[in-house]
């Protein structure tokens, strides 16, 4: 696989004409393309591996010393190798999820490396868990296990320690911080990490789903971050916690950071050989308030060349900041108005659309106007409504603006408002395999009975791609 970076991204970009008829529109294909990920790539039948020498390219499994694994691992001329490991199994409010999961897989196009994701294992010992940590039992170590893996592919493919980058957020920010301490002279990046396993919220269901006692001495130093960190002065350890999730630092990074003599500020501490980074991302979840390529790219660019730039962390914690607000705002996702779509238009999905006044009467319960009916996947919408207004018979004054799958699944409740002269709102469509829908309603869903909704003019416009 050729070298693809994001610097190849803007090259091609810089190559389009501007003042080109259709030039946005070229600029939008580029994008697409370059950020496509195939996802026939993750969800194919993993190939079973004799020995951990064996593992290709694409999905492979092997059951190393008793212990399951899934991997992706994606090939590339690159001298370098990073790793990813998996976290929680959970997400949507706590639900459990398939496995295996390959978390920032779709990154493997343009990271410029050979891309390793490793599912955790202990998924497969305990199928209630919702966390893991690569731990193992009391007497095994899967965190060994798994730095032998990655050793193994290392050295099938002659990449130096120094080059192998261990990448994980929250449970797998812990994993990644574990193995550093075996394989010595790697670069760690952790976000929101669990340091302190006690201090974490889950630590009590852990220890009832799988009979370890974290409060007890471990011979392996699963549950001593600050040993682990200071066994291995070759590893670079940069770990990145929001400010804004409070039990990430208060109960993780400080309490590391106090064992380690260490004053945290806002943006990097530096000693010796770990790096705290504080960052500020604004979310109804700061513990998942993570990174993106953006954020990937201007972290690999400090660990790779340890820059001192005066300022360079606060400077990227405001760019930080502001994509997260941005992503914050799409998540009150919204809508346009009446558009239909034949089954065969694929390509060229609700460029834009605009729609005078239109009312709503409601005659049932459930009463509601189809705005838009076809949404493309992973795009990026703007939505403008003016001047709403509502008569209730029964005091439910709301507009509820609704996206649904093609099952009509209700995805999320997106807004309640009473009269509003004018709504402004960005929201995202996410990669399902099927068709989204947009839907006005005029009052609470299920509770529209009596109600009259006026719009002045509606306006869905697709500004781009995720």
């Amino acid at each position: 696989m050729c070298k693809r970076t994001l610097f190849q991204l803007f090259n091609s970009l810089q190559e389009i004409d501007i003042l080109e008829e259709g030039a946005c529109e070229k600029i939008d294909a580029v994008r697409k393309d370059f950020f496509y990920a195939d996802e026939n790539m993750v969800n194919c039948i993993s190939k079973q591996c004799d020995s951990i020498n064996s593992i290709e390219d694409g999905r492979s499994s092997i059951d190393y010393k008793g212990a399951h694994y899934e991997l992706f691992f994606k090939k590339s001329d690159s001298n370098k190798l990073l790793v990813t490991f998996d976290g929680a199994r959970t997400r949507d409010g706590g639900k459990i999820r398939e496995i295996p999961y390959f978390p920032r897989w779709s990154w493997y196009p343009y990271i410029d490396a050979n891309f390793l994701c490793i599912e955790d294992p202990m998924y497969y010992k305990f199928e209630e868990l919702k966390l893991g940590w690569f731990y193992g039992t009391d007497k095994e170590s899967y965190i060994q296990y798994t730095a032998e893996i990655i050793l193994a592919i290392s050295n099938k493919y002659n990449i130096s320690l120094e080059n192998i980058i261990l990448y994980g957020s929250s449970g797998g920010g812990t994993v990644s911080i574990m193995i550093g301490s075996l394989i010595k002279g790697v670069k760690v990046v952790a976000l929101n990490a669990q340091v302190e396993l006690l201090n974490f919220s889950y630590a009590k269901e852990f220890m009832s789903i799988t009979g370890i006692d974290l409060t007890t001495k471990d011979c392996f130093f699963r549950n001593n971050t600050k040993y682990l960190i200071d066994n291995a002065p070759s590893t670079s350890y940069c770990l990145l916690y929001n400010v804004r999730s409070k039990e990430d630092l208060t109960l993780q990074a400080a309490v590391l950071a106090k064992k380690m003599n260490i004053s945290l500020k806002y943006g990097m501490t530096c000693q010796n050989n770990l790096t705290f980074w504080l960052y500020d991302a604004p979310s109804a979840n700061p513990h998942t308030a993570l990174d993106n390529y953006i954020m990937y790219y201007l972290i690999r660019y400090y660990i790779d060349n340890e820059i001192k730039i005066n300022q360079f962390d606060t400077f990227v914690n405001e760019i930080w900041r502001n994509l997260n607000i941005l992503k914050e705002l799409k998540k009150k996702r919204t809508c346009t108005n009446n558009c239909f779509f034949s089954e065969n238009d694929r390509v060229n999905l609700v460029k834009e659309c605009y729609v005078k006044k239109f009312i709503i009467e409601a005659t049932g319960n459930y009463s509601h106007r189809v705005l838009v009916n076809r949404l493309e996947d992973e795009a990026l919408y703007h939505l403008r409504i003016g001047k709403v207004k509502i008569e209730s018979k029964e005091k439910i004054s709301a507009l509820t603006i609704a996206l649904y799958d093609n099952e009509k699944t209700e995805i999320e409740k997106i807004f309640n408002i009473k009269n509003y002269e004018e709504i402004e709102l960005y929201f995202e469509t996410e990669r399902r395999g099927n068709n989204c829908s947009l839907l006005l309603y005029g009052g609470e869903i299920g509770k529209t009975g009596g109600n009259i909704l006026a719009v002045e003019e509606v306006l869905v416009e697709k500004i781009g791609y995720l």
